[in-house]
């Protein structure tokens, strides 16, 4: 018997299912409640479902199927349980693409099942069969993961427009959750339309920064950024002063001046290690540090005090400024 509903009525013959299979109350009612119409249709020829179009048809990122669950349906299946019957809807070329219950439409070909029930969705605008696939997947059978549905809700939202709330609410994900993801897509965009190297950032400290309107403060902050490692309080800081300037030249002067102080200066140096320097001219500073520490530290241990030195105040000024300038070269240095 084939059971015709309309969705924003809920009026219609009850579906008389096919052995094997069963009705699916819980997606009846979520269909409903979008106002989309519906055929039941027992005892469908399992050869006039489009197999491969099936599994592109998929609400999964990744693989389409899952062939343990298919195995463990298709044993169900030839011990005579009843699955819900799968939601499709019909091509101009007369077959039918499965919405949601890939895994059951391979498992009843895994079984040799020649006939499938199937509801038959009336309305196949894009966007709503997009909608649909997503949630129906949801509902019941092998459920996407929760990032799968974040994918296909930015694709949905791009695609077909409205809020952010809308396209949260219609695929059962929380709003803030969405509103993040787009953020950290929008920013990977924004990076690569750029040519910035983002590598050395954050997902989280990449979106903030991505958050600026001008490309030069962008890049001027993600180098900071990527060479300093600053936690997120000073970070705040630093975008706070940033938003202050009206002008992107004073932005970059004001991450500049940042970058020039002392303690950043140190922490850039402690971050990069020598980064960028070779390695014999590391070693001849090093070796230049040691030496003049060691003949500091030699005076002051052979000649604790100014008379032992047996120098005038002038030569013993002198010789105290030579060695400290020696030494304030070599860390000077390291500090770069």
């Amino acid at each position: 018997m084939v059971a015709e509903r309309a969705g924003d009525t809920g009026q219609g013959a009850q579906p008389v299912p096919s052995e094997g299979w069963d009705v699916d109350s819980i997606a009846e009612r979520y269909v409903a409640s979008l106002g989309v119409r519906w055929t039941y249709l027992p005892g469908l020829s399992i050869s006039k479902l489009d197999r491969g179009a099936s599994l592109q048809n998929n609400a999964r990122r990744g693989a389409p199927i899952d062939p343990i669950l298919v195995e463990q349906y298709a044993e169900a299946m030839r011990l005579g349980a009843r699955f819900p019957a799968p939601w499709v809807h019909r091509q101009a070329n007369g077959l039918y693409v499965v919405d949601s219950g890939n895994h059951r439409m391979e498992a009843s070909f895994r079984s040799r099942r020649h006939q499938i029930d199937v509801y038959v969705l009336e309305d196949t605008t894009p966007g709503l069969l997009r909608l649909l696939r997503v949630n129906l997947n949801g509902l019941v059978g092998y459920r996407p993961a929760r990032a799968d549905f974040v994918v296909q809700a930015i694709e949905w939202h791009d695609r077909y427009g409205g809020s952010i709330r809308d396209a949260a609410a219609h695929f059962a994900i929380p709003e803030a959750q969405l509103q993040q993801a787009v953020r950290e897509r929008d920013s990977l965009l924004r990076y690569k339309k750029l040519g910035i190297d983002d590598s050395g950032l954050s997902a989280r400290h990449r979106t903030r920064i991505a958050a600026l309107p001008l490309n030069g403060t962008v890049a001027a902050l993600t180098e900071l950024q990527v060479r300093a490692k600053l936690p997120e309080a000073e970070l705040s800081e630093v975008i706070a002063a940033v938003r202050a300037e009206g002008t992107e030249a004073g932005q970059v002067h004001t991450i500049e001046a940042y970058a020039a102080r002392p303690d950043v200066r140190s922490r850039i140096a402690a971050n990069e290690g020598g980064i960028g320097r070779r390695a014999g001219q590391r070693a001849e500073y090093r070796v230049a540090l040691f030496r003049s520490l060691k003949m500091a530290l030699g005076l002051v241990e052979k000649h604790p005090t100014r008379s032992q030195l047996q120098l005038t105040d002038a030569e013993d000024h002198q010789r105290a400024l030579v060695l400290a300038r020696k030494v304030a070269q070599a860390l000077a240095y390291l500090d770069e």
